[in-house]
């Protein structure tokens, strides 16, 4: 803030003050500076170290990593799978760069011993064409790791012209060996009812995509305060046309009663 002043030919007040703000320098205020340096990767974190100093009688802290609580041995950890997880999307929220890991993540967090699995395997789920992993991107990924591509039905937004080449690109992909699943695909009605008819011609352009070598993924919500009976049966009846009962399917975050899940299996036994 001192250099801020002098670099604006200003007079360093002997005190910054907020109320009232005595100073073009207040406007940089260090809780500000705190939240932009928070959301630098290490790459733009070290070139701003680099490139500048520490000003003259202040020290600079050194980077200390909180004491971690002694983690239990490997083996003695449940092993666990992680069937569906959003790997783009984490990374984004812990500020990694998109090319980061899974280790990135759980390094960016804090988890009780006790609470603490060996994670022997998952499958990470991209359903935001934006994200979509490159070729070279899926050969590094872990070899215990699946990857699963689809298109959410949130993204029925976007125009024919936009989905059209989405679909291209998911097609383009489907094919790589890395990937075991599709999706996730399905219907939304949370959302507004006007969506609805979007998220049905967005599902048709999917569905013919589906192999059997695949497991597909499926999203599907109901209108809020609402059991989910008639979307479950409506994305039952686009199924029905498209995919043999033999299909492998892996219906996430269920919430439907005990007549639609029972439904649901006679169609699809491999649920």
């Amino acid at each position: 803030m001192s250099a801020m002043c002098r670099f604006h030919s200003y007079p360093v007040p002997p005190k910054f003050t907020l109320f009232p703000p005595e100073s073009p320098a207040v406007l940089i205020h260090w809780k500000v500076a705190l939240l932009i340096s928070a959301c630098l990767d290490d790459q733009e974190r070290h070139y701003w170290i680099e490139h500048h100093p520490v000003p003259e009688g202040m020290e600079r802290e050194q980077d200390q990593e909180k004491p971690r609580e002694p983690e239990p041995e490997p083996e003695m950890r449940p092993e666990a799978f992680d069937s569906h997880f959003r790997l783009d999307r984490l990374l984004k929220e812990c500020h990694l760069p998109e090319n980061g890991t899974q280790q990135d993540i759980l390094a960016r967090t804090s988890v009780p011993a006790e609470e603490r699995v060996s994670l022997i395997g998952s499958v990470a789920v991209f359903c935001d064409p934006k994200t979509y992993p490159s070729v070279e991107r899926l050969v590094v990924l872990p070899e215990n790791m699946s990857v699963a591509l689809g298109l959410h039905p949130k993204h029925s937004g976007y125009s024919s012209e936009a989905q059209t080449g989405y679909v291209k690109k998911l097609r383009n992909l489907l094919d790589h060996p890395k990937v075991c699943a599709i999706g996730e695909i399905g219907l939304d009605h949370s959302v507004d009812i006007k969506e609805w008819h979007r998220q049905v011609e967005l599902l048709e352009r999917i569905l013919p995509l589906v192999k059997e070598d695949k497991v597909l993924v499926l999203h599907c919500r109901a209108m809020q305060d609402d059991c989910g009976t008639e979307v479950y049966f409506l994305l039952l009846h686009f199924l029905k046309r498209y995919l043999r009962p033999s299909q492998q399917i892996h219906l996430h975050c269920y919430t439907g009663n005990e007549h639609v899940l029972q439904e649901w299996l006679k169609q699809f036994p491999r649920s």
